[in-house]
């Protein structure tokens, strides 16, 4: 196992000697008390960044061959319309991190259980992780346009229509040449059509 990597799911020089629950605790003092709610486009964007964050196959036992998919589905669970408290695995943003960990973990230490000393520790890296990026202040949010003025709106409009004249000015233009250079085949084809007509009369005559 890859020891030299704190996000190998090993514990620190800081939990050895503490039990399960203390190690836990650690856990959540890294939330927040008090947990925002979470959408599912920020639960299923989270399941993906941290899946390919901390789901790399150099971070496990050298047996871990491929890297971590992101899990299949977003959960009901990991949804929540109000805050949830930080130490709540039930719902909301505490139970999507106690999945995640619980996933990539298994992925890493298949014959480990499922609250193995390492498990704490990555649990807890996924916590920081998720603060440090300001996920919890909603930085996973989709972007909203700014409502458009009326003004904007109508001057918006006019750059639409003064795009589409161009458009159709260049068509227009390349559609005037183009009958121009077919009036011009056309003279000329007539003018040698009226020749040839020409010479077989006097042939003839």
């Amino acid at each position: 196992m890859n020891s030299s990597h704190s996000s190998t799911g090993t514990q620190t020089k800081a939990q050895v000697g503490l039990t399960n629950t203390e190690r836990y605790q650690q856990v959540d003092n890294t939330l927040l008390v008090m947990l925002p709610a979470i959408t599912r486009f920020e639960a299923s964007k989270a399941n993906r960044l941290i899946c390919r964050h901390f789901g790399k196959r150099f971070l496990g036992p050298v047996t871990m061959l491929v890297d971590v998919e992101p899990y299949a589905r977003v959960r009901v669970c990991w949804l929540s319309a109000k805050p949830t408290h930080g130490a709540d695995h039930c719902k909301g943003w505490g139970r999507l991190i106690h999945d995640l960990s619980h996933y990539i973990f298994r992925r890493r230490h298949p014959r480990f259980r499922p609250h193995e000393c390492g498990h704490a520790t990555l649990e807890r890296e996924i916590a920081a992780y998720v603060v440090s990026k300001g996920w919890l202040e909603g930085t996973l949010k989709p972007e909203v346009a700014a409502k458009q003025t009326t003004e904007e709106r109508r001057l918006a409009s006019l750059e639409r229509l003064d795009e589409r004249l161009k458009r159709w000015d260049v068509k227009q233009r390349r559609a005037s040449n183009i009958i121009k250079r077919l009036t011009r085949q056309r003279a000329s084809l007539m003018r040698r059509t009226s020749r040839r007509s020409t010479v077989r009369c006097e042939v003839q005559n």
